[in-house]
């Protein structure tokens, strides 16, 4: 039991990090996206309050043939301008990407000092003091269980959880594994080759069918890429 207890604080140490690490890509991601709007709202601000952008299109213009084509594309441009500043604001007011980057990092601290707690109890476990650490980490489960419930108000996206996750692929592979042949050797599982049958015409016309179809609603939009990733998943979880 006390090795699957080490197990078990492991795992949790592992996903905690992958946890930290998919908050600080989203926070580090929409950080990015706040300062690119907050700087083109001021600098477009700065431009149609100057006048510098009105000035700058009447110097074009100088070099311009044909003059009647330039006035009707510097006026759309001069109110172009002013759309974009607008909408860009917006963006920034109505996201609140400034917010979400700080609840995304408050998050990910979370993570960080759970992991560490963890490591520190794994670090100092012995079989004298098996009890007393066991539940010490009982209580960070309970902690990693109220930071899982916090960022659902702060959601990543697949990117970020795929960039986290392939970050700590090597660790949570050997970790998931232990796992799996603790499991196998508690409820005496064997693992017994199954004989594979060679799929029918029908099935392989279905999944074709399925994947084709799954692709051109990609191309177009209707699904997003995390469906249709799925999708090719199931493929090839599905492969005889």
């Amino acid at each position: 039991m006390e090795n699957k207890k080490l197990i078990e604080m492991a795992n949790l140490e592992v996903d905690c990090k992958i946890g930290k690490d998919r908050h600080f890509i989203a926070a580090d991601r929409k950080n990015r996206n706040r300062i690119a709007l907050g700087l083109f709202a001021v600098i477009g601000s700065a431009i149609i309050s100057s006048g510098v952008g009105d000035n700058a299109l009447n110097l074009i213009g100088l070099y311009i043939k044909d003059k009647d084509i330039w006035k009707g594309w510097s006026d759309v441009i001069s109110h172009i301008l002013p759309l974009l500043v607008g909408i860009s604001t917006a963006i920034l007011g109505f996201l609140g990407l400034e917010k979400q980057t700080a609840q995304h990092r408050y998050v990910g601290n979370s993570y960080i000092e759970i992991s560490r707690k963890t490591r520190s109890i794994i670090n100092s476990i012995t079989n004298e003091n098996f009890s007393e650490k066991s539940k010490e980490f009982d209580v960070l489960v309970e902690k990693y269980l109220e930071a899982n419930k916090e960022g659902e108000s702060c959601p990543t996206n697949d990117k970020d959880n795929d960039r986290a996750m392939t970050m700590n692929s090597v660790r949570r592979s050997s970790i998931k594994n232990k796992i799996a042949e603790h499991d196998m050797e508690i409820f005496k599982i064997s693992e017994t080759p199954q004989k594979a049958r060679p799929p029918s015409l029908r099935e392989s016309v279905k999944k074709n069918l399925k994947i084709k179809l799954a692709c051109a609603l990609a191309t177009v939009g209707l699904i997003g890429k995390s469906d249709y990733r799925k999708i090719l998943k199931w493929a090839a979880d599905n492969k005889r």
